[in-house]
């Protein structure tokens, strides 16, 4: 129970000076974050993602945002994917599209 304490002393020392910078803005922050949600690992809270690529232009702007169905194939419309694949099929397209993309696990 002290450790928790102290942590969480340490943390509110930590966000005092943005806390107060918030107040002075008017605005506040709510946490929703509880400490089962800090111990449950992601990976079991939702075992399927979905795998989004962002394709940009020359310049590092979005251009449109497409998604891999289960086979890897390219589609406008988002598809279910279980994460040990979701992460293998970013993983390759990243390689395959190199800078002109950006792939992502949702």
């Amino acid at each position: 129970m002290r450790a928790a304490q102290g942590l969480t002393r340490v943390a509110a020392l930590r966000s005092a000076p943005l806390a107060r910078r918030w107040r002075r803005w008017g605005l506040t922050a709510v946490s929703f974050a509880s400490t089962a949600m800090a111990a449950t690992p992601l990976s079991r809270t939702c075992p399927i993602r979905i795998v989004s690529v962002h394709l940009l232009d020359a310049a590092g702007r979005l251009l449109r945002v497409l998604f891999l169905d289960r086979e890897g194939h390219i589609s406008a419309e988002p598809h279910y994917v279980p994460r040990d694949e979701a992460l293998i099929l970013a993983s390759n397209e990243q390689r395959v599209l190199g800078p002109q993309a950006r792939v992502q696990v949702l």
